[in-house]
């Protein structure tokens, strides 16, 4: 009932929509446009008419595995207690530069989306190195445990980048036809995770005073001034809450995108931040003494190990990793899908 209600008010035809329609008509039958690669009908196929764009992609993608797909790139819970270390001493869709060539002077419209098409780009390719970055660390600090004596060369990290980077393009090429699965998979590991890490922390973990957690304030970062200490952090935070909008990256391969895209990327978010705030009050409460903390490099290992039990320590590390490199996945195809829409618009557009 909704969507043919909605279908009859996109159809309603008014002067703007005609000439809209009659650009589209134009748009799309021109020699450089192709026709649809995945024939597609109802609400999606007027949403592609009106951006004037060719179907390019399977629309394979429904609710639960739109929402696992964000609610993992996201992994607001997992990051949290991967960058506890920057805390505690510092704290989609190609659409940015269409926005900006909206608002922008028209006089300067053209260069202005082309410098933020560019740099969405840019930041994207560096968002999908930082999270191989992490899981490379991830790697090192367990390892790092079980022989304290070995030192890594950069050149490891290096190989290891690259065969992490090599496994998450198979993932995407040969096995894109699995990533809804995997999302909604990765979904239910992502809450499971949650619990499982949670509840064996506030059961076996020595507890720091309510008082420390809430009231006491320190400012670590040199900069002795609480007030700067605090919006230098807003970076942690920042980091640990990005990605809401990358499933607007996939919004071509969503059934029914105009209606299932803002709702995932609303559920998505406030799913996450409780999450993470959840994990981040058990955190404080479990890590013990701060200035321990502050002396190790990877002080979620320290909070894993105060449960006192060497194999759930290991257990807690291991599902941590697999969740970040879950969400590594997610990211390169968002990523793809960034590149292509630009490509697309022919990186100025």
């Amino acid at each position: 009932m909704e969507q043919k209600k909605r279908q009859t008010l996109r159809s309603e035809p008014d002067e703007k929509a005609a000439t809209a329609n009659d650009f589209n008509v134009q748009w799309r039958s021109g020699p450089d446009v192709k026709e649809d690669a995945w024939p597609t009908v109802g609400v999606d196929k007027d949403d592609m008419d009106r951006l004037g764009k060719a179907q390019e992609f399977k629309r394979n993608f429904g609710f639960w595995s739109a929402l696992g797909f964000i609610m993992v790139f996201m992994g607001t819970w997992e990051f949290v207690l991967i960058t506890l270390a920057v805390g505690f001493t510092n704290g989609g869709f190609a659409g940015q530069y269409h926005w900006v060539s909206e608002f922008a002077p028209p006089r300067y419209q053209k260069v202005l989306s082309y410098v933020a098409g560019w740099n969405l780009t840019l930041g994207w390719l560096a968002t999908n190195a930082s999270g191989t970055v992490v899981v490379v660390n991830q790697i090192q600090a367990m390892i790092t445990i079980q022989s304290p004596e070995y030192a890594f060369k950069s050149w490891q990290s290096t190989l290891i980048m690259i065969a992490f980077i090599a496994i998450t393009i198979l993932f995407n090429t040969w096995g894109a036809s699995t990533l809804p699965t995997l999302q909604v998979v990765s979904l239910c590991a992502h809450l499971a995770g949650f619990l499982v890490v949670m509840i064996p922390l506030l059961v076996l973990c020595p507890k720091n005073d309510a008082y420390d957690v809430f009231l006491d304030f320190q400012d670590n970062s040199g900069w002795d001034n609480m007030g700067a200490a605090f919006l230098i952090c807003q970076v942690y935070v920042l980091y640990c809450c990005l990605g809401s909008d990358a499933v607007c990256h996939i919004s071509e391969e969503v059934r029914d995108a105009s209606l299932v895209v803002p709702q995932v990327m609303v559920w998505a978010f406030v799913g996450n931040i409780m999450l993470g705030l959840a994990i981040l009050v058990t955190m404080l409460f479990c890590i013990g003494p701060l200035e321990g903390a502050l002396d190790t490099d990877a002080p979620y290992l320290l909070l894993f190990n105060k449960t006192g039990s060497p194999a759930l320590s290991t257990v807690l590390n291991v599902l941590l990793f697999l969740m970040i490199y879950a969400g590594n996945i997610t990211v390169l195809a968002a990523c793809s899908r960034e590149v292509f829409a630009f490509a697309r618009d022919r990186g100025e557009e």
